[in-house]
């Protein structure tokens, strides 16, 4: 009899392995690890089927709801025809089963083809959009080395003015402020906003940021924060979201921080279950011995809960366990906590950012809970 021993809701599919905008920080294209040149450059409907297959095996024992994002490389590198093939596809297979579709783009590829198929079949649209024109094109370049924020924006409007709803999310840049880069966003009319920490290791952090003053990463937040908090729009920003939920005790929703098991498995173009592809920035190959050898129900009960990752995250540096955050960050997040020398025996090599911000934030929460007390969360 077939038992599912762990079950993760929310399947990423890299259905494009190539992009067609080459960021200086992504971990797949510009860091350490090349095996997307080992993959075919779009998921096949194939490839599709035996995903959906191993979803209906699972449904089968235990009924979940199963959400699913288009995710790449660039997925809008699909020819619109085979995109909208795809959607049928898990629609046909999956039925009432799927209960959220959504598609992460740079948007530069947005066209009216596309916004038709993402209102007909109702799909959640986030955008990579790093804040600020300058801020993003320093990063976000095409394959000629020109700036991509003209054609990003201009996809975003187009997606806003259809009705569409867009999440941002903002690798963050941490040489400029966080205030700016909030009102930047804000001003395109969005209402959730995701901030991404950069993915560096304790190896590479030198040689992407070696000029970056200390707590530099946090004072971008905290004015962030502070920027956010008097602001009354109902914006969500999920980082803050998830460390507010820790300090009060509560569960964080996403692995910004460490801890938690992850709630989705990654699907390459070739159809090989992973656990973490940011993992990618640790070294070549960092993430190949994840991979299931053949169910998806396999991989979640075996190499899930048995091997790397599991492991890995919960092997924690003695400064973690002595810190007095430790409960909101848990070493913080898995591929940030990489050296050579101890593997993921560290601490985040963002830590003292982290520190300073969950202290400031800490603080602020206990201001709004105890007026009177305002040091009565951070003692």
């Amino acid at each position: 009899m077939k038992f599912l021993k762990t079950y993760i809701p929310s399947l990423i599919l890299k259905v494009a392995s190539r992009c067609n905008l080459n960021c200086s920080y992504c971990y797949l294209y510009n860091h350490l690890d090349n095996s997307y040149l080992e993959q075919p450059k779009f998921m096949s409907l194939k490839v599709l089927d035996k995903i959906c297959d191993d979803l209906n095996e699972i449904l089968l024992i235990k009924k979940h709801p199963i959400e699913i994002t288009l995710h790449g490389g660039e997925p809008m590198l699909m020819k619109e025809e085979a995109f909208e093939a795809f959607i049928k596809k898990l629609k046909e297979r999956l039925g009432n089963n799927l209960t959220s579709l959504s598609i992460q783009t740079n948007a530069t590829l947005i066209n009216s083809t596309f916004i038709k198929l993402i209102k007909q079949y109702q799909i959640g649209v986030s955008v990579s959009l790093d804040g600020t024109k300058e801020s993003h094109d320093k990063f976000r370049l095409d394959h000629k080395g020109e700036g991509s924020y003209e054609s990003t924006i201009k996809g975003i409007h187009k997606l806003i003015s259809s009705g569409i709803d867009v999440n941002i999310l903002c690798v963050i840049d941490p040489y400029t402020r966080g205030d700016s880069t909030y009102n930047a966003i804000k001003k395109i009319g969005v209402k959730r906003m995701s901030f991404l920490i950069p993915d560096v290791t304790h190896d590479s952090r030198e040689k992407y940021y070696h000029l970056l003053p200390k707590y530099a990463l946090a004072n971008y937040l905290i004015s962030l924060f502070i920027e956010w908090q008097k602001d009354h729009s109902g914006i969500r920003i999920r980082l803050f979201e998830d460390i507010i939920s820790a300090i009060l005790g509560g569960v964080p929703k996403t692995d910004l921080f460490g801890g938690n098991g992850l709630g989705y498995v990654i699907v390459e173009s070739n159809g090989n279950y992973e656990l973490l592809d940011a993992l990618k920035v640790c070294y070549d190959g960092s993430t190949k011995h994840h991979k299931g050898n053949g169910t998806l129900l396999e991989f979640m009960n075996n190499v899930y809960n048995e091997n790397g990752f599991t492991l890995w995250q919960k092997d924690y540096s003695a400064k973690c366990l002595q810190c007095r955050n430790f409960e909101v960050c848990k070493g913080g997040y898995l591929p940030h906590r990489y050296s050579d020398k101890n593997n993921f025996k560290n601490e985040s090599v963002w830590c003292d950012d982290l520190y300073k911000l969950i202290d400031f934030i800490r603080l602020e929460v206990s201001k709004h809970l105890f007026p009177h007390e305002t040091s009565l969360m951070i003692s």
